[in-house]
């Protein structure tokens, strides 16, 4: 009797000792359980953090190609003063930069030499012009490599005298008009005019708005 009570302390006291080992050995599963997730995590948020990164990356580089660089060269196909006739051709040089306001719609600014032609009423002259203005352009995009568009300036044109005999004042500048662009390479079609006023040696001010169809040439760059 005595030695069954023994032998069942004994076996009790085993099963007591074992059931104290098994949970000394559980937090050591969850430590490692919990490591593996937080690597896992930290790797997550570093893959995340270069997406980021990259994205923005991206997003710069597209600001930064959304400005336009356009060099024009272009000849009146049609011109006329208010005041005497033309007797030969007109020209202009342009520079004009802008910038993507959306997809399809460009503003900036523009600036160039006009070459007028010389005047048949040889009392009044002629005279050249510098204008300053801004500049619109609208894009149709469509599914190919020409792109048409319409354009339109806005500005002032300091007027430049051909001889000291007359004055000329200066005035408003104003264009409108419409063209296609193929690989920025670009061709328009534009109605501007010029307004002046001219005083002659009788001191009476008259109007010399000089009207014109210019056809022009260019080419964009995307800076």
């Amino acid at each position: 009797m005595r030695k069954s009570l023994i032998l069942s302390f004994a076996s009790l006291l085993a099963m007591c000792s074992l059931g104290k080992e098994v949970p000394t050995s559980v937090p050591e599963v969850k430590k490692e359980v919990v490591n593996e997730e937080k690597v896992i995590l930290d790797d997550f948020l570093i893959e995340e953090e270069e997406a980021t990164t990259t994205s923005d990356v991206i997003e710069v580089k597209d600001e930064e190609s959304s400005t336009n660089l356009y060099l024009r060269f272009g000849g009146d196909a049609y011109s006329k003063y208010s005041k005497g006739k033309t007797k030969d051709l007109g020209y202009l040089f342009a520079v004009e930069m802008t910038k993507d306001v959306t997809d399809s719609f460009e503003a900036g600014v523009g600036t160039g030499y006009q070459i007028n032609p010389k005047n048949k009423d040889t009392s009044i002259g002629k005279y050249d012009s510098v204008p300053v203005y801004m500049t619109f352009k609208y894009d149709f995009n469509l599914d190919s490599q020409w792109t048409p568009y319409l354009k339109g300036n806005l500005g002032y044109a300091f007027n430049l005298k051909e001889t000291a005999k007359n004055k000329v004042k200066d005035g408003a500048y104003v264009g409108a008009g419409a063209g296609v662009e193929y690989e920025n390479f670009f061709t328009d079609v534009m109605y501007q005019v010029n307004f002046a006023k001219v005083e002659p040696e009788n001191g009476k001010k008259e109007n010399l708005d000089y009207s014109r169809v210019t056809l022009s040439l260019g080419y964009k760059f995307n800076m």
